[in-house]
């Protein structure tokens, strides 16, 4: 009777593109060294390892997943878009399920890996079926948590690692070619809200968006761009800026919507209120800030092009510009878009904005997914994890 040695891990998927460094963690628990397929000489090095050491694996361009193909890049008439008084609308630049088109791609009705447009005319559209990750070298490194007792191995479902490690969104958040703002909806963009900001949060609402988890990473990630010391605009601000406690007495300014709860936010040196979609441009000369902060807020600007430029013009060379985003808002006051994108692709579409606005660089994004929910929150019984967190941020030229 064989016996199984099992893991819990937390790997670490890097890529570049173009200007930008990609940093995609998970964690996966129970790795099973007898049972579970673990590319390259991941299983024996990993299976004999040390908690808390940290392992890397380099994976050549087209080893991890294959190498990108031809045949997975296909035209579609526009024409059969439109069947049946129906019409399937496909933007350029946009991810998709396979399932949605699966008729015409030849797949299976329930096939969810997507696929990106990549081109258009007045007559096709291009897509392309490839993996998000398919063109380029991978970096894997993982770090032991902390190993299961040995168990008897009595069968079970078998996981492939690499696939584990980049299903469901990885690479979606590589900005295309065409992207453009205008490609998701009509700009200035719309909220699906019937009532206005102002009325929305005239109310203080003093509650997170994300589980003490996620609210963890999310101070830990700042952390390690950010010092107590730089001048910080913390902006869509509200009772929490989501920076750790040694932030207390730094020089922290908030822009956000409710004064109330501004008021009980601790870290805040000073603060304005200020609705960004009547009113993008911000008071502040030029150079006012060394790092800018912008959590869990982003996707309610109608406006974020002329935001995103203000924030330059305020930076001073060198400064950071950070925008966290999760899984979780306030439903109807999202511009309206929003829902319809895959996680990755919103993060995605944050890199775009930023990336397209000139005068950044040295873009990096990082996403942050599988860890344990905890046991006191009161989605624990119906949510295993805790809220993604992915996160965007680059520096102004200078």
């Amino acid at each position: 009777m064989e016996i199984a040695k099992r893991a819990n891990i937390l790997f670490t998927i890097r890529y570049q593109s173009g200007q930008t460094g990609h940093e995609d963690r998970l964690l996966v628990n129970k790795i099973d060294f007898w049972r579970d397929i673990l590319p390259g000489d991941m299983k024996p090095v990993l299976e004999n390892g040390e908690p808390e050491r940290k392992y890397v694996f380099n994976f050549p361009r087209g080893q991890l997943l294959g190498e990108r193909s031809w045949d997975q890049v296909k035209r579609i008439s526009k024409k059969l878009l439109h069947q049946g008084g129906e019409t399937i609308s496909l933007k350029n630049g946009r991810f998709y399920p396979s399932s949605l088109i699966w008729q015409m791609i030849n797949c299976y009705p329930g096939d969810q890996r997507p696929f990106r447009v990549t081109h258009e005319d007045d007559h096709e559209l291009e897509i392309d079926r490839n993996h998000p990750l398919a063109n380029f070298d991978l970096e894997v490194e993982g770090r032991i948590i902390d190993f299961h007792a040995p168990a008897v191995q009595r069968g079970g479902s078998i996981n492939d690692l690499a696939e584990l490690l980049t299903e469901n969104g990885p690479g979606m958040q590589v900005v295309g070619d065409s992207f453009q703002l205008e490609g998701y909806a009509d700009y200035p963009y719309q909220t699906r809200s019937t009532i206005s900001a102002k009325a929305f949060y005239q109310n203080p609402r003093m509650i997170d968006h994300l589980d003490r988890t996620a609210l963890d990473q999310v101070q830990e990630f700042y952390s390690s761009i950010l010092t107590p010391e730089m001048r910080i605009l913390d902006l869509m601000s509200s009772f929490n800026s989501h920076l750790p406690e040694n932030y207390c007495g730094a020089d922290i300014t908030g822009i956000g919507m409710n004064e109330s709860e501004m008021q009980q936010n601790r870290l805040l040196r000073e603060y304005h209120r200020q609705d960004l979609n009547q009113q993008p441009s911000l008071h502040f000369p030029e150079h006012s800030f060394e790092a800018i902060i912008c959590t869990v807020s982003i996707e309610y600007l109608t406006r974020p092009r002329e935001v995103v430029q203000e924030l330059n013009r305020i930076l001073v060379p060198g400064g950071r510009l950070a925008i966290v985003i999760s899984d979780r808002w306030f439903p109807d006051q999202e511009i309206s878009f929003w829902p319809d994108l895959h996680p990755f692709e919103r993060q995605g579409f944050v890199l775009g904005l930023l990336q397209k606005s000139g005068g950044l660089e040295n873009f990096k994004t990082l996403s942050i997914r599988g860890l344990p929910r905890p046991y006191e929150d009161k989605y624990s019984d119906r949510l295993q994890f805790s809220d993604p967190v992915f996160a965007v941020w680059a520096q102004k030229s200078g």
